[in-house]
């Protein structure tokens, strides 16, 4: 157990002190027993899932024992992905999420993102690109940029809410952002308790949540269009010299150089003219996939 601590003064008022000696005198319990149990309960959830989470933490804080910033970052991003089981009205709880990262699509391109993310979790990601765009056209789909989808996601909170699609790739993004500055035990443990209270007063309704985002209509056209920037965006030669540190491109592996040629050669505009719609997203697809395959190596 942790190292006892110095002894606190607590002077209680007339009706806490009146609760503290009855509870006290029908539990068999000390007033210092009352007092610290109806503290820790005061920061308990009630939900389950999310008490674990608390005592886990209690536990760690008792025991002396370090939470790492990896840890942490779990424990809110596993909060999240419960949230699929029990969905959300407010949008407050995925805002105080995400106000412990930083959110830098604006400043710089995400050129770690397809290191960071697998294949399965991409595949998420991308149907959550579709939903975002079937309810706001002006949504570019070839983005990968974490704040830019979250700070989408909530500008549609009322409509996308009720999925529990929604949840699960807000918790992939949640994995895999940075967080800004470092992660407090005390401050995780009260967003768990702000999560409790928010699913006793905003939950969803069972019988309006739906599991899965339904089949959205793209048009290939703008498909076509986002593959070509993606591959601009984040395989080219500023993605390279952030990857490898080789800024001056003395080093570039031919099968890169060769990579780079043909891309450019394949999505000049005047040569995609050329092709039908379908060919056209055929020929990007496929570089894309050689995008992937390419700069995986690249480690």
């Amino acid at each position: 157990m942790g190292e006892k601590i110095s002894r606190k003064i607590y002077q209680p008022r007339k009706i806490t002190n009146w609760l503290i000696t009855q509870e006290a005198e029908r539990t068999c319990k000390s007033e210092n027993e009352v007092t610290n149990q109806s503290i820790i309960l005061s920061k308990m959830p009630k939900m389950p899932h999310l008490k674990e989470k608390a005592e886990f933490i209690l536990y760690a804080v008792e025991n002396d024992i370090t939470l790492s910033q990896q840890q942490l970052k779990d424990i809110l991003a596993g909060t999240i992905e419960d949230l699929a089981d029990t969905p959300i009205r407010s949008s407050l709880t995925i805002e105080k999420a995400f106000s412990y990262y930083v959110s830098r699509w604006q400043e710089s391109l995400e050129h770690r993102y397809f290191l960071k993310v697998t294949t399965y979790d991409d595949e998420i990601l991308r149907t959550l690109n579709d939903m975002l765009y079937s309810g706001n056209e002006d949504f570019f789909i070839g983005k990968r940029e974490f704040g830019y989808r979250v700070a989408e996601v909530l500008r549609q909170w009322t409509r996308l809410c009720v999925f529990r699609d929604t949840y699960r790739a807000l918790s992939v993004i949640a994995r895999h952002m940075d967080i800004k500055g470092e992660l407090d035990p005390f401050d995780v443990l009260m967003f768990l308790v702000s999560v409790d209270d928010d699913l006793h007063s905003q939950g969803v309704p069972a019988e309006e949540i739906i599991n899965s985002f339904p089949s959205c209509s793209i048009p290939k056209e703008k498909r076509v269009s986002a593959i070509r920037s993606e591959i601009y965006s984040y395989y080219g030669n500023q993605a390279y010299a952030y990857l490898t540190g080789d800024i001056e491109y003395k080093n570039v592996p031919e099968e890169v150089t060769q990579l780079w040629y043909d891309a450019f050669d394949d999505l000049e505009k005047w040569r995609l003219a050329e092709k039908t719609v379908e060919e056209q997203l055929e020929i990007v697809s496929n570089l894309l996939m050689r995008c992937k395959k390419i700069f995986s190596k690249l480690r």
